[in-house]
């Protein structure tokens, strides 16, 4: 059993479809539900990563990096984390 088994990416949410709010301005619509999924998934997503990078797992990289890290890899990794939960705050 590898580690990806026994600790697995985790999957971002469903995004509620437009048809899925009723429009009658309920206390806790679907979208309100959805952001909170997103803020847990992202929560989850950075933690699993950061195990991931310490452990020296190829899957916690990002898609250009292959094969192990070494101490340049791992600056380019958390300047490509940063950014990316930069871009993730801007998109959200």
């Amino acid at each position: 059993m590898t580690r990806q088994d026994r600790d697995p990416r985790p999957s971002p949410p469903e995004k509620p479809l437009p048809t899925d709010c009723c429009e009658t301005g309920c206390e806790v619509c679907v979208f309100d539900r959805y952001a909170d999924e997103r803020a847990a998934y992202r929560a989850a997503l950075k933690s699993w990563l950061r195990r991931h990078l310490e452990a020296g797992s190829a899957e916690a990289s990002p898609p250009s990096a292959a094969g192990g890290l070494t101490s340049s890899s791992m600056q380019l990794v958390s300047s490509w984390l940063r950014l990316r939960t930069a871009e993730v705050r801007v998109l959200s």
